[in-house]
């Protein structure tokens, strides 16, 4: 019988550097971006250690690049898992919750269009590193709840939740160093 295990090749290590990177938490502003305008044959571009280094749109009719969504100070997250599959595949359930404010029809109407929007987001986590979230497949609005609390001090933030399976864990967006990734990341913006 042929042995049809997968193996591993390295570990993980533990480093001054890695829990720098690591510390929990989201900076307020989320970047958005249209899948289905990325170009189709390299959406992303990697560089010999694993990080994203490039975003491939399209262009064309349509082009908006990055949108910048500020959310409501430390209200925003994302999750990651890894989960095999009785089939023994593996799928990576991504999410990210942005908690906006939104009180103008414009701001509304940008919402309408979310929930029928398959996009990719990219997170700067607390630790200085921008998560790509939705590379593989996209990420689709899961729900967009608003409350409106019982009292003037409550928030009355909406919590938008996008999430997607996708085919492998996230990507990390770095390009050069941080300040170069904040100035590419805001040179897409549209």
């Amino acid at each position: 019988m042929a042995n049809t295990s997968c193996g591993i090749t390295g570990g993980l290590d533990l480093s001054c550097e890695t829990l720098k990177a690591s510390k929990g938490g989201l900076k307020q502003r989320v970047f958005v971006g249209n899948y289905g305008e990325l170009d189709p044959a390299t959406p992303f571009v990697y560089n010999v250690a694993g990080y994203v280094t490039a975003i491939n749109f399209a262009g064309g009719v349509g082009y908006g690049g990055l949108y910048e969504f500020v959310g409501v100070r430390n209200q925003n997250q994302s999750n990651v898992n890894a989960v095999r599959l009785e089939s023994g595949n593996a799928n990576f359930p991504q999410s990210v919750t942005i908690s906006v404010h939104d009180t103008t029809p414009a701001q509304k109407a940008v919402l309408e269009e979310l929930a029928y929007a398959d996009v990719f987001a990219i997170v700067e986590t607390s630790g200085g590193q921008f998560v790509l979230l939705g590379a593989d497949l996209g990420l689709g609005l899961e729900s967009a709840e608003k409350a409106s609390g019982t009292s003037p001090a409550d928030s009355s933030a909406r919590t938008v939740v996008l999430s997607g399976d996708q085919t492998s864990i996230e990507k990390v967006v770095l390009d050069t160093d941080y300040a170069t990734t904040v100035a590419y990341l805001e040179s897409l913006l549209a």
